[in-house]
């Protein structure tokens, strides 16, 4: 009895991971993506925890993406109710390209992602009698990641997140808002943003409060392509709170209150305009809406204060001021 006993706790313990990765490999296999470090994918059932890392995969001659390391604790009691119940997932060191082409096909690291993404109206309906399978997760957290999103025409997004925390999402709660967290540098402007959330419900709301630093027309000329200017400084910084609420019938709703503050602004294209800016200050208070049929209305306040500025139109018109409001 001692020895069937032990062996089935070597069983358990020792044959998920063996099927696992033989069950994820083969997948892979048939969709054509290369991969290696499957074999790092380990599961311990008396804890109910899951690592990977690290993995690297791709296709065709593309560089290929990393996931550093992946770790997971699930919860079993849940599955009877058809919860998928996460009380830990953490990912670390993820390093992937995502590329947009002329047909606005996307790709990540060479694996087009029609390979993981139904076409829209795919997926059926679950029938009166069967469950309906619902998720959520008391932690997930992203750490030490990098995305970087390449259009067809050059432009090029990359994000370095430090941190991203999504805490307490459950869509079977679904009128309980999570609560996120985010750390992170979009092309060198530094981010730092948190809020709430209420994904699964109805009325779908958001409120978000954030603050940009360090923003300039060249990091963002780094996506858009050139704006043919000769001159291009000036730095900005945000501190912006918005709410926003899609409801049921498709109305959106929002209001956006806050401060942004410009630094030693000089722009000019030759033959066209010329200004320069020393500081300005813009206090938002505005609220918006677009309706079911597509009908946008806008209304708040808006006040700026200028430092002193100086501009030139057509190399033949010139405006300057000591401060204005």
């Amino acid at each position: 009895v001692i020895l069937v006993v032990a062996l089935l706790g070597l069983f358990v313990s020792y044959a998920p991971r063996y099927v696992l990765r033989y069950l994820v490999a083969s997948e892979l296999d048939a969709l054509g993506i290369e991969h290696e470090g499957l074999e790092t994918l380990a599961i311990n059932p008396w804890t109910r925890e899951l690592w990977l890392g690290p993995v690297r995969f791709g296709a065709g001659p593309s560089d290929r993406g990393q996931l550093g390391e992946l770790g997971l604790t699930l919860r079993l009691n849940p599955l009877i109710q058809r919860r998928v119940s996460v009380e830990l997932l953490l990912i670390r060191g993820i390093d992937v390209v995502v590329t947009r082409d002329r047909e606005n096909a996307l790709s990540l690291n060479g694996i087009p992602l029609t390979h993981f993404i139904s076409p829209v109206g795919a997926a059926g309906k679950p029938g009166k009698g069967g469950g309906v399978w619902t998720a959520g997760a008391d932690t997930l957290e992203l750490r030490a990641s990098r995305l970087i999103f390449r259009n067809a025409n050059g432009g090029e997004i990359e994000v370095d997140v430090e941190r991203l925390a999504l805490l307490d999402f459950k869509a079977w709660e679904p009128d309980r808002p999570g609560r996120f967290e985010l750390t992170a540098r979009v092309n060198d402007i530094r981010l730092n943003w948190s809020g709430e959330a209420r994904p699964f419900a109805d009325n779908i709301s958001f409120t978000i409060d954030s603050r940009t630093e360090q923003a300039d027309v060249p990091k963002l000329i780094r996506f858009t392509g050139p704006w043919g200017l000769d001159r291009r400084d000036g730095t900005y910084d945000a501190r912006l709170k918005y709410e926003l609420t899609l409801s049921e019938s498709g109305r959106l709703e929002g209001r956006t209150v806050g401060a942004i503050d410009i630094e030693g602004a000089d722009y000019a294209r030759s033959g066209l305009f010329a200004l320069t800016l020393v500081r300005a200050k813009l206090d938002l208070d505005m609220h918006y809406a677009l309706s079911e049929s597509g009908d946008f209305t806008l209304q708040g306040k808006v006040g700026v204060d200028l430092g002193p500025y100086t501009a030139t139109f057509d190399d033949e018109t010139r405006f300057a001021a000591a401060a204005g409001r």
